[in-house]
């Protein structure tokens, strides 16, 4: 069907062998949910460095060998084996078989909402990919693509860490309203103050990035990098609903939010789709935006967190990303003619500097950083973290 769709035979094959990835992928997750349970991240991180690590040496050598396209196969299949290899001795666990009253009935509605949310989000995210490929082709589909991961995936991995300690953390307070939303918006900050600064500053540098990172021939990437610039500021900061709707058992409410947002994600990409990938990219940015606050006031109606809560957190991070993209700028237009590299470096530079001067000036934003490294301490030693413990009445 894939092959069919993009009318390229090879594609065949490849579906074929990622599909193996379902299995072993089916394999692994119960494994490290009970080591997320147990809040085991230690072991979880050396895993995923294990596996991505193999994942990426796996594909530089079956590109040495010329294998081509075939490179970026092992490499997604090697990781999925390694990791799924690693949870089977991490983890204690073994599966039996299969009996009735095991008390599975009560999670279905739980879990089949989320499910579902997880189904429909996949295929309103993943449609912009399928209109380019279809619609422009695979060059312009490759542009998007390595656009789109460049800029989301270091993202990816800083709020992938903290949802694994908040979740589980917030559904310990579901029934302490206070602590819930005191902690929710501590988790939240860390995450705003790392994120929107690195936006704004990757959002300057695109094209000196881009030529660094993919060279020159990805060039037209770095229009499409920008472009999706305002939806990457937001989406950190937005997917943390997630963590509140399924920490209260509202994931049936989750479920409904994406059926509401959905018609509108896949309406963006169409109205884009006429100016090619980077009009893709703007419209689905645009997208986003208009609909950080209804995300917001429906996530919230029915949580101990309120809008006024999440926007009396996210200004000072906000601000302190628009001093780092300014200085970032400003340095950039002064030697837009030096090496890529120097102008990242100088970039970088300059950025650290806006946003310390921010930090030592601003005393409410410098409290907000010591709060943040100790939240930091709680990552690394969990077990000492208080915020999961009841206090006496």
């Amino acid at each position: 069907a894939v092959a069919l769709l993009y009318q390229e035979p090879r594609l065949t094959w490849i579906a074929v062998t990622l599909g193996l990835t379902f299995l072993l992928s089916g394999l692994t997750i119960q494994h490290t949910a009970l080591l997320r349970r147990k809040m085991q991240f230690g072991v979880l991180a050396v895993l995923d460095i294990a596996s991505l690590s193999a994942g990426a040496i796996a594909a530089v050598l079956a590109a040495w060998a010329s294998l081509g396209y075939w490179s970026l196969v092992i490499m997604h299949l090697t990781t999925v084996v390694v990791l799924a290899v690693g949870a089977w001795f991490a983890s204690s666990w073994r599966p039996g078989w299969p009996r009735r009253g095991a008390g599975v009935r009560s999670m279905l509605s739980f879990g089949g909402d989320l499910v579902g949310f997880g189904v429909v989000n996949y295929f309103a995210r993943n449609l912009d990919n399928i209109l380019i490929g279809r619609v422009c082709g695979p060059g312009p589909l490759g542009l998007y693509a390595r656009a789109y991961s460049l800029l989301l995936l270091p993202i990816g991995q800083i709020t992938s860490p903290m949802t694994a300690v908040a979740v589980p953390t917030l559904s310990r307070l579901q029934n302490v309203p206070n602590k819930f939303r005191t902690s929710y918006l501590r988790a939240i900050k860390p995450i705003a103050y790392c994120t929107m600064p690195l936006v704004c500053a990757t959002a300057v540098c695109a094209p000196e990035i881009v030529q660094v990172i993919l060279g020159n021939q990805w060039g037209e990437a770095a229009s499409i990098f920008r472009a999706l610039s305002p939806a990457a500021l937001w989406q950190p900061v937005c997917a943390t609903t997630g963590w509140v709707y399924v920490s209260l058992g509202q994931t049936r409410r989750m479920l409904m939010w994406i059926l509401l947002a959905c018609p509108l994600l896949v309406l963006s990409f169409f109205v884009g789709l006429p100016w090619g990938p980077t009009g893709v990219a703007a419209s689905y940015s645009v997208c986003n935006c208009l609909l950080v606050y209804p995300l917001f006031a429906f996530a919230f109606s029915k949580a101990p967190v309120s809008v006024s809560d999440v926007a009396a957190v996210l200004h000072r991070p906000l601000i302190v990303a628009m001093v780092v993209g300014l200085s970032t700028a400003v340095v950039r237009a002064m030697i837009s003619n030096y090496n890529p590299a120097v102008i990242i470096l100088a970039a970088v530079a300059s950025g650290t500097l806006g946003a310390t001067a921010v930090l030592v000036l601003w005393n409410a934003a410098r409290k907000d950083v010591f709060e943040i490294a100790e939240y930091a301490m709680i990552l690394v030693y969990p077990a000492r973290q208080p915020m999961g413990r009841e206090e006496p009445a």
